[in-house]
């Protein structure tokens, strides 16, 4: 699960991939998905992160 984040193409300069993936995992809702939000929430990619934490806030406060 956690390649979906790492690939970072040319063509993705708004870092969409890894925002619509962040959708799909909190989607998928098992503890590994969770896991690689989690990890997301420390990217280096600005909205990557955000959208990680905001994630994090909403459905899983507290951990």
């Amino acid at each position: 699960m956690q390649r979906v984040l790492d690939w970072r193409p040319e063509w993705d300069e708004f870092h969409d991939l890894g925002f619509k993936a962040l959708d799909v995992l909190a989607a998928v809702d098992t503890d590994e998905s969770w896991s690689v939000i989690e990890r997301a929430a420390e990217e280096d990619r600005r909205r990557v992160r955000d959208i990680a934490v905001s994630l994090l806030k909403r459905f899983r406060p507290g951990r």
